[in-house]
């Protein structure tokens, strides 16, 4: 295990992520967990909080499925060191209904994308683009071919985690496990059964006081 005490967990240079000719941005998911795997914001740290800032800042795009921004009051702002960059916001909803008022609209510095596979009459209002899509993978293919998006990062919900992995989409994950045990039945950080495993292979395990922060490449086609 490897031991660090400097301001950030991750250099910039390690976060460097491929763009492959594919027809698809290149997936990473940056999710935390109690150490008894339940998911939740309430877990985050100042130093949590500045990894999922310089994820941020190391992609194109940025998504969310609708049920978290509806819970969250998500806003996409970067620290001052990091505000170069201005990663696009996109938001995943299969029902279309998304709250009108939210701090993610009121971001002038981000290009706001919606994807929903209904009408999108509930959306109006919104300042946004709007796209009605038949699944996730059309989705990625619009971002990819149509906004030159290489590389997205997934901020959940477990829904959205599930969805994607398990239509093995998907190429890293970042997990910071937080130093706590819930105890209660709040969602996981993959909500729903996979029809099978998914081999993880391990690149990083940083710790930063009684945080564990690791790091993965999804090995599809290699059984668990």
């Amino acid at each position: 295990m490897s031991m660090t005490s400097t301001a950030d967990v991750y250099s910039q240079l390690e976060l460097v992520f491929p763009q492959a000719n594919r027809i698809r941005p290149y997936v990473i998911f940056n999710m935390i967990a109690s150490v008894d795997g339940r998911g939740g914001v309430k877990f985050s740290s100042a130093t949590d909080r500045r990894v999922m800032a310089q994820l941020r800042a190391a992609v194109d795009a940025v998504v969310w499925g609708g049920g978290t921004i509806r819970s969250d009051p998500i806003a996409l702002r970067l620290p001052n060191d990091l505000a170069h960059r201005s990663p696009i916001a996109v938001i995943w909803t299969r029902s279309g209904m998304l709250p009108l008022e939210h701090p993610l609209w009121h971001n002038q510095r981000s290009e706001r994308l919606i994807f929903t596979m209904t009408r999108a009459t509930n959306l109006a209002g919104i300042p946004a683009q709007i796209h009605q899509v038949n699944c996730l993978t059309e989705m990625l293919f619009i971002l990819w071919q149509s906004y030159g998006i290489k590389t997205l990062l997934v901020e959940g919900g477990a829904t959205l985690n599930y969805l994607l992995l398990s239509a093995d989409i998907g190429e890293e994950l970042f997990l910071t496990l937080a130093p706590v045990l819930s105890g209660d039945n709040s969602p996981t950080i993959l909500q729903g059964g996979l029809v099978r495993g998914i081999k993880l292979e391990c690149c990083s395990v940083k710790q930063i006081n009684n945080e564990i922060y690791l790091r993965y490449r999804i090995k599809w086609g290699e059984s668990p």
